[in-house]
């Protein structure tokens, strides 16, 4: 008996070890099955990505990946900043309002972080960039920051102290209230030595991954323009390693390739627009997994405080009369371009903020579909009917507006080529000049350089781009230069209410004084608004944190926790 439960005991113990070496086998190796690549889909490419000259959303996306990139939410929609001990706020003491109203913000960074090259990452490199940043040599555009703020002191390696002449709400938004992310000293002081601070957008910094370092989750290894480019994981970053290896963003001209490559099943996640997955093509994926014809993919949708904008250069002569540019939305069907192209998803913009924000001004003017009306407008504006049926004014001159989209973005030629049609139906001839995302950054949005009549972008409201930094006349950049009003307009009246807007805090005054901004703004039609933005994004369904918040960087960039970002198989 004794012998039969020894043998009877070897035996469990022989298929206990033959099951043990197998099931080891598995455990061991599910980890390393795991993967540790993501493959970013993006239909705009950055012109670059030097802190000091990039400010579309298009470039911003991708500065929260490598470097200090001051603004950010959470999903709950919290500011975060992950290089300081705390944000500074009223709340927490760090920042201060005197009953002159003269403030104080202290911003304490948070110990022993290091660049990707392994040099201290201190306040020695903001007060670097604060002074370039100040400097009146340095070809940087609009700086409304200088006429708020004081002085600023950097009483040691980790605290830096802004004090400001006046209230400004925003004073937390930005390092220092004034600049997105710090340049590293060491590495673009040689640089401005070398081609002097005139020079600034010049430098390689942001452009050339090879000469540009970070502080951030990834580091930027390189980038092939037209083609991709790629962030490795940063072993050293101080809140710990990324969990993915590398994250390679491919660029494509054309939003059809884009859509052909994720049917492929090559391409990972697509972020919302800008740059991101457009709406319409986003329906149609959805609708491809609905049918059980895509698989392992999910599209979500977020409501968004942006909106679809043709941009007015107000400075072109034949947009100066506001009865112009009323007539010109009037000839718009912005409702049937929301069903027709969009489903009902979205809703015609008669704000630049969404119906249902609780600032949102009611009985604001709006400007539903009217041929007739536009007519008598434009003939009011003296604008008459010539034998082509495009009109002229007294000196003979064509009501002939050049607009431009960036081409290759489907939506946006198509709702292009319908709003052509209707304003040729009021006698306005619209001339397509399309051109690369690249160009459009480079040479025309925010530059001035050669700009159209018109140009299609999109056009977010929130508290890093508010209407005091948008619509105010001292933020109209000089031609050659990038400022964040690149309307271009200018109107006292707007001024005097958004220099309140500005220094106040109170919640029920900034939504009053902003009640009152909307009434002028409809009235004068400075921006032709389409529709109110809904963000969309293609994610394969193991991809694991990837949670945008709107658009691809409002109300805060969707590459926010990138660092979390990982597989779930």
């Amino acid at each position: 008996m004794r012998l039969a439960r020894v043998r009877s005991y070897v035996v469990v113990v022989m298929l206990a070890a033959i099951v043990l070496t197998m099931i080891p086998s598995v455990v061991r190796s599910a980890p390393a099955s795991f993967r540790k690549e993501l493959v970013l889909g993006n239909i705009q490419e950055p012109s670059g990505l030097n802190a000091l000259t990039s400010v579309a959303s298009t470039e911003v996306q991708f500065m929260p990946l490598f470097t200090a990139y001051s603004f950010l939410r959470s999903d709950h929609f919290d500011q975060i900043n992950d290089y300081v001990t705390q944000v500074p706020t009223l709340a927490n003491g760090l920042w201060k309002v005197s009953a002159d109203g003269r403030m104080e913000v202290t911003w304490k960074l948070r110990p022993n972080m290091k660049w990707h090259d392994g040099q201290p990452f201190t306040t020695e490199d903001f007060k670097f960039t604060w002074d370039v940043y100040k400097n009146p040599k340095a070809p940087l555009g609009t700086r409304p920051a200088l006429d708020d703020i004081e002085s600023v002191a950097f009483p040691d390696a980790l605290t830096m102290i802004a004090r400001y002449k006046r209230p400004s709400s925003q004073a937390n938004l930005l390092w220092l209230g004034a600049f997105a992310a710090p340049l590293p000293k060491h590495v673009v002081g040689p640089m401005l030595q070398r081609v002097g601070i005139e020079r600034y957008p010049e430098i390689p910094y942001g452009s050339d991954a090879s000469q540009t370092v970070g502080v951030g989750p990834y580091i930027f290894k390189s980038w092939q323009r037209g083609v991709e480019m790629v962030f490795e994981a940063n072993p050293n970053y101080h809140l710990g390693r990324p969990v993915l290896d590398r994250i390679v963003v491919r660029f494509f001209t054309d939003v059809n390739a884009l859509v052909t490559t994720i049917l492929a099943g090559q391409i990972d996640a697509v972020s919302p627009n800008p740059g991101g997955i457009p709406l319409a093509q986003a329906l149609e994926i959805d609708d491809r997994i609905q049918r059980g014809q895509l698989q392992k993919y999910r599209v979500a949708f977020y409501d968004a405080p942006a909106s679809e904008a043709y941009i007015i250069n107000n400075e072109s002569p034949l947009l100066q009369d506001r009865r112009v540019r009323q007539a010109l939305l009037l000839a718009i069907d912005r409702e049937g371009i929301a069903q027709t192209v969009f489903r009902g998803r979205v809703s015609v913009a008669h704000s630049y903020l969404p119906a249902k924000h609780p600032w949102y001004l009611q009985d604001i003017r709006k400007y539903n579909h009217d041929p007739a009306a536009a007519r008598r407008l434009l003939d009011e504006a003296g604008w008459r009917a010539g034998p082509d049926g495009i009109r002229r004014n007294a000196a003979g001159e064509r009501l002939s507006l050049v607009v431009t989209v960036p081409s290759g973005d489907r939506t946006r030629e198509r709702i292009q080529e319908i709003i052509q049609a209707q304003w040729k139906d009021v006698g306005v001839e619209m001339t397509i000049d399309n051109k690369p995302i690249r160009l459009i950054l480079g040479e025309l949005w925010g530059t001035g350089r050669r700009p159209p009549d018109l140009l299609n972008l999109s056009h977010p409201i929130d508290e890093f781009n508010d209407i005091d930094v948008i619509y105010h006349s001292e933020n109209v950049p000089a031609v050659g230069q990038r400022g964040r009003n690149y309307l271009r307009w200018k109107n006292p009246q707007y001024d005097a209410i958004l220099n309140e807007y500005a220094k106040t805090f109170d919640v029920k005054k900034r939504k009053e004084l902003s009640q009152r901004f909307q009434r002028m703004w409809a009235e004068d039609v400075p921006i032709l608004l389409i529709y109110t933005f809904v963000g969309a994004s293609v994610v394969r369904d193991d991809l694991v944190g990837f949670k945008p918040l709107g658009l691809a960087c409002v109300p805060g960039c969707y590459t926010w926790n990138a660092r979390s970002w990982r597989w779930s198989r």
